[in-house]
């Protein structure tokens, strides 16, 4: 059975179950258009050799023969009409996650061709559809948001004012209750896909700049009781978006609290020697964290944002290292293929040199410890996990990564269990919903599983005899294990902050339920996504060698 058959099957057993059967779908849709490149587990050589049949997978056939010979009786004919029939089926089989993937797949379809009588009925489908089942105070964001980018984006003069009316007003009701839950990247794309709707019907937008303004304010003082350097990015992301409408008092005040934020976060939560951090300091970190997300960009744009990513979190800077010289840093050119030299060598004794850290010496022997680090390697630490999470918070927030390329990232992980997927799809999930006391409990021990499957896809034992018996190494051993495979310094990283004594030992800490409730956080849940897929990276990279 192949993995497109699979995924049909875990559908048709189980409705609940259809959200591998849209992944395979938008998979390889995004590789008929050019998105991503065939190497993923839904390939598109599956898509004629498989044996599932279904009518959207028919479509796709269509569409495909639309895009590669622009025919248009065959192609595109073919695939408005099975995706009509497709639609139909996956409604009736109350598969909604496909439900929603198909007809924002056919709106896209019907407008780029002009079907205005088909694109109006499509439109009124995906309200009824959202009405009927995305208007619940919790609700799947990601399905619902597909739907409203595919009909914002299309030419809706052709819709009539009735049905934008819906539309407009259904936005606005998910937008005050993704406020209430505090998932404000949800609620700003649903301000947003209002203010693309209002632009074509040539209304005011001065009520979604409004929302804007309140949605940062609101988020700013919720990341207060969170952290310095989380707030002063989302004050950073505001100025970016409000600039040109925001009042200037406004924009003076969050100026002025940003930069006070930058330093507190740095003094506070790095340990500074020697009081307040300097100017240079706080301003290395903002360029670093502008330079990273302006080259992650540009990558996405030659490549793909998967790629991008998949080389973005190599970069030196998100690590602390073992010793004490700057690097010579610098953007290097983009020729490698997957991305990875677009972005700053930059170390991170280049934002904060070490002279201006100090090692937290907790009350437990050094001799318990597992690892030999410099001093001021637990600020650095730190510092690096409140880049990667800056950086992560800017690429989402500015929408050039969104939830489904962490789907296709997932995809691609050599030797993932199903039970890994599945407990990550839950994870990368809710991490985009903002509940990360529960995204931090899921993926957390996905991490070591994750580790553990992909280390035995490429051939390395992960057992060892204990009592006789040869049983599955522990977290500690598994880090023995990588000793001398991967990366010097990611592994003294990973030893550090997931399971030495004298570090922050955060997979012993959640296991054995001594992690502190404020500590399940936006910075600990985002380094938790980065570290899912830097470990994949580093371990190809063994079946490569």
């Amino acid at each position: 059975m192949d993995p497109i058959e699979e995924a049909l099957d875990n559908a048709n057993t189980s409705a609940s179950d259809d959200f591998g059967f849209r992944s395979a779908l938008h998979t390889l849709k995004r590789q008929i258009d050019g998105e991503v490149r065939n190497d993923l587990l839904y390939n598109i050589a599956l898509l004629e050799s498989t044996d599932a049949e279904h009518p959207l997978l028919e479509a796709l056939r269509g569409y495909q023969r639309w895009e590669n010979e622009q025919d248009y009786e065959n192609g595109a004919e073919h695939a408005l009409k099975k995706y009509e029939e497709g639609i139909d089926q996956a409604l009736d089989d109350c598969w909604f996650h496909v439900a929603s993937w198909s007809l924002a797949a056919y709106i896209d379809l019907a407008d780029s061709l002009s079907h205005e009588d088909r694109l109006q009925q499509a439109v009124d489908d995906a309200i009824e559809l959202l009405e009927e089942q995305y208007s619940e105070f919790d609700t799947d964001e990601g399905s619902a948001g597909r739907i409203l980018d595919a009909i914002s984006e299309a030419d809706l003069r052709s819709i009539d004012s009735a049905t934008l009316d819906r539309l407009v007003e259904f936005s606005w009701a998910r937008a005050e209750y993704t406020n209430k839950q505090h998932n404000y990247h949800a609620q700003r794309n649903y301000l947003h896909r209002i203010r693309q709707i209002q632009e074509q019907r040539d209304g005011s937008i001065e009520d979604v700049q409004e929302g804007l303004i309140e949605s940062y304010e609101n988020e700013i003082e919720f990341q207060k009781t969170r952290g310095h350097l989380v707030t002063a990015t989302t004050i950073e992301e505001a100025l970016k978006e409000c600039e040109s409408f925001a009042d200037e008092e406004t924009l003076n005040r969050w100026r002025l609290v940003k930069r006070r934020e930058n330093r507190k976060g740095i003094e506070q939560e790095m340990k500074p020697v020697g009081g307040e951090v300097p100017d240079e300091v706080a301003e290395n970190f903002t360029s670093i964290a502008n330079t990273l997300v302006e080259n992650f960009e540009n990558a996405a744009s030659e490549f793909s944002p998967e790629q991008a990513f998949l080389g973005l979190v190599k970069v030196p800077v998100f690590l602390p290292h073992l010793d004490d010289e700057p690097s010579e840093s610098g953007v290097q050119s983009g020729e490698e293929e997957e991305g990875e030299n677009w972005f700053p060598t930059a170390s991170l004794t280049d934002i904060f040199p070490r002279r201006h850290m100090t090692h937290e010496g907790d009350s437990v022997s050094s001799e318990t410890s597992d690892i030999d680090v410099p001093d001021g390697y637990s600020a650095e630490a730190r510092l690096s996990v409140g880049l990667t999470a800056r950086v992560l918070y800017k690429l989402i927030n500015q929408g050039l990564i969104k939830e489904h390329h962490f789907f296709t990232l997932l995809e691609s992980i050599d030797g993932a269990t199903v039970d890994d997927k599945a407990f990550l799809t839950d994870f990368i999930i809710a991490f985009f919903e903002d509940r990360h006391a529960e995204a931090v409990h899921l993926g957390m021990p996905r991490l070591e599983g994750v580790i553990k499957h992909q280390l035995e896809a490429s051939g390395t034992a992960i057992t060892a005899s204990i009592r006789g018996e040869d049983l599955p190494k522990t977290f500690g051993g598994l880090m023995n294990r990588l000793d001398g495979l991967l990366d010097e310094d990611y592994v003294k990283f990973l030893r550090f902050r997931y399971h030495d004594a004298t570090g922050e030992a955060l997979r012993n800490r959640t296991a054995h339920g001594e992690l502190r409730y404020k500590e399940a956080h936006y910075d600990f849940s985002a380094s938790l996504l980065v570290e899912i897929f830097r470990s994949a990276v580093y371990i190809s990279e063994l079946d490569q060698e």
